[in-house]
């Protein structure tokens, strides 16, 4: 069995960033509840997820740990501006 390398996991990062952002697009309109709470646990996610690229602070592929901290960060961001356009 292969053991998945920083590099895999900086790219799942990445692409768990993408998926939270379009999340969050997509339930921008009549946000409800339980909306709201999906989306704050999207942010805990991609936030523990950025902090598990930085303790591996890796030597190799560290350009593309900086790149998926870049991509999850954007992503928080995006899921932020969602929470507070509907009132979370």
């Amino acid at each position: 069995m292969k053991i998945p390398s920083l590099i895999d996991a900086a790219k799942l990062a990445a692409l768990a960033a993408f998926v939270a952002g379009s999340f969050a697009a997509g339930t921008a309109v009549g946000a409800d509840a339980y909306t709201l709470s999906r989306l704050q646990q999207s942010i805990d996610h991609l936030t523990k997820a950025r902090a598990l690229i930085e303790a591996a602070a890796p030597e190799k592929g560290a350009q593309h740990a900086k790149q998926a901290r870049n991509h999850i960060d954007r992503a928080i961001d995006d899921v932020q501006k969602t929470l507070k356009a509907n009132g979370g």
